[in-house]
């Protein structure tokens, strides 16, 4: 068997090195794809799903986080990855959101990121090129409750501050569109009306 020459060899080096730049371009530095968003269609949930908010993920420092640190107060919780173009598309929308001052301390945010093609690395990174202030985390597919079907991203759920997933939302949508900045500021106005029953979640 022939031992590649050192030309060969370069040659190899500098064509994965081509082949990572155009990667990493594409999920960095790549404009937002071209998807025109509408308003959600905030369909309110008719089933009693109810979680405690018991789900343990990681911050972009790679240190555990549980989101039942949000529960008291409605939560936006999006899941989504950096290759899902639609994912990408509604992050603007959802980080403008997070940001309104009249939500700002009443409703929590977390965008969480789904291992599939990448790594809490690539995340993090994808978080800093972009320049997103909104709360980002990561976790498996494994590690996510039943009560949160994953069938498509993005996927987003509303949850009350009494535990109750209010709204379930497939696909992209304008996130920081009146209507939506509207509702969630009515929910963060509303009382709990009970606490959430032992073993209503995955």
């Amino acid at each position: 068997m022939a031992v590649p020459g050192a030309a060969e060899k370069i040659g190899w080096g500098l064509a994965i090195a081509c082949v990572a730049g155009v990667i990493g371009y594409m999920a960095f530095l790549m404009p937002d794809p071209g998807i025109e968003l509408q308003p959600p269609k905030l369909k309110r949930e008719t089933g009693p799903l109810t979680t405690d908010l018991n789900w343990k993920v990681s911050d972009l420092e790679k240190k555990p986080f549980n989101l039942q640190q949000y529960r008291g107060k409605p939560l936006f919780l999006n899941l989504w990855a950096t290759w899902c173009a639609p994912c990408i598309a509604e992050l603007p929308s959802i980080d403008h959101l997070a940001s309104n001052p009249r939500l700002k301390g009443k409703v929590g945010f977390a965008c969480v990121a789904i291992d599939d093609r990448e790594t809490l690395d690539m995340v993090r990174d994808f978080v800093q090129q972009r320049k997103l202030d909104v709360p980002v985390y990561y976790t498996t597919k494994e590690d996510i409750p039943g009560i949160f079907p994953l069938a498509n991203l993005p996927t987003t759920f509303i949850i009350g501050a009494d535990g109750r997933v209010l709204h379930h939302e497939e696909g992209s949508a304008l996130w920081d569109s009146p209507e939506v900045v509207d509702m969630l500021e009515k929910y963060a106005t509303q009382k709990p009306k009970a606490e959430p029953q032992p073993g209503s979640i995955e």
